[in-house]
């Protein structure tokens, strides 16, 4: 079971296919199809990670089981407002994610809180503030809290969002005096979003998903009209992404290298 860093650096992905563009009744279908199973490589070959989906009467996801421990979701109305993240077996609690929303249910704020190692000088909690401008993401301000004996302390960082036809075109990572220090680029295909099929904030319905080392760079995915097809970092490496599809444009494999990195199994009424 892995975590997301909040550190902005970029691993590297692929994946395979494509697809037509979904329409209004295939989409409508498809939002019927819930993920039951996810299964996690890491490009390691092997399982990682599986894990269970486990819905409500209503279709809203309330718990992911892992090999490791599990997530509890918790709502108010349709969003998820907090997740709590147990080890199976001990029941003892290693993260909490809180949630915040505007009144247009896109996300205000998103504090992580750390339990896993309380006996170190592992970060306390990390706050993800989302910033808006004509109704689209335009930065995020990560807050790292620390106490390494000395009191509360705080490392701040910045990532700047830039759209292009109502996709992610790029990110810049910023420190506090405003000094770029690394970016990531996106370029994408002419297909709906496939991951909105499935839950508006993709991430906070599959904590497992992990691309990249980093919070940031993932919301592309998941925020964009359309779906990744490369994207590049560090000003001059590309990596080249596609995606394994179901004939309902479900998301069923994501490679990296010709190495998995995760599936996913469905099942429809």
């Amino acid at each position: 079971m892995k975590k997301f860093n909040l550190l902005p650096v970029v691993a590297s992905i692929m994946f395979i296919s494509c697809q037509q563009e979904v329409s209004e009744e295939i989409f409508n279908q498809v939002q019927q199809c819930k993920i039951v199973n996810g299964y996690y490589y890491g490009g390691s070959g092997g399982v990682n990670d599986s894990a269970s989906f486990i819905y409500d009467a209503s279709g809203k996801i309330v718990k992911w089981q892992g090999d490791d421990g599990y997530y509890d979701y918790f709502y108010s109305g349709a969003n998820i407002v907090m997740r709590i993240f147990k080890e199976n077996g001990t029941n003892n609690l290693w993260w909490l994610d809180s949630i915040r929303y505007n009144a247009n249910n896109s996300i205000s704020e998103i504090v992580f809180y750390d339990f896993s190692q309380q006996a170190s000088s592992d970060t306390l909690h990390s706050k993800v503030i989302f910033e808006y401008q004509n109704n689209q993401l335009y930065r995020l301000i990560n807050v790292d809290y620390y106490d390494y004996g000395f009191g509360p302390q705080t490392d701040t960082g910045i990532t700047d969002v830039f759209w292009n036809a109502g996709n992610i075109d790029k990110m810049v990572f910023v420190d506090v005096y405003g000094n770029a220090y690394d970016s990531i680029s996106y370029q994408y295909n002419g297909n709906t979003n496939y991951f909105k099929l499935v839950h508006p904030h993709f991430f906070l319905f599959d904590p497992e998903f992990e691309l990249h080392a980093g919070f940031a760079p993932h919301l592309a995915y998941f925020y964009s009209r359309n779906n990744v097809t490369s994207f590049r970092i560090y000003g001059n490496w590309d990596y080249p992404v596609t995606y394994g599809i179901d004939s309902l444009n479900h998301v069923t494999e994501v490679n990296m290298g010709g190495f998995d990195y995760m599936k996913y199994h469905y099942q429809c009424p």
